[in-house]
């Protein structure tokens, strides 16, 4: 899988969240759902937070996909 294909995979599991969530909040809580602490590792670790600040959201991907391909870097 390429990181544009993860990319589009998350993309697609949260079009149907609430609609009061912002897009960030949907893929962290997504994220921390199904991949463990590596949400988490990524926000405290990395210093990188889609959750709060949308702008984050290709960062905070990127770095989920490098971390789910090597889970030796978590």
């Amino acid at each position: 899988m390429t990181f544009e294909e993860f990319k589009e995979y998350i993309f697609k599991k949260v079009e149907d969240a609430p609609k009061c969530l912002r897009k960030g909040q949907a893929i962290f809580n997504w994220v921390d759902e199904h991949y463990g602490d590596t949400a988490r590792i990524v926000q405290f670790e990395y210093g990188i937070d889609c959750f709060y600040v949308d702008k984050h959201i290709d960062e905070f991907l990127e770095k989920i996909f490098e971390l789910i391909q090597n889970p030796t870097n978590l």
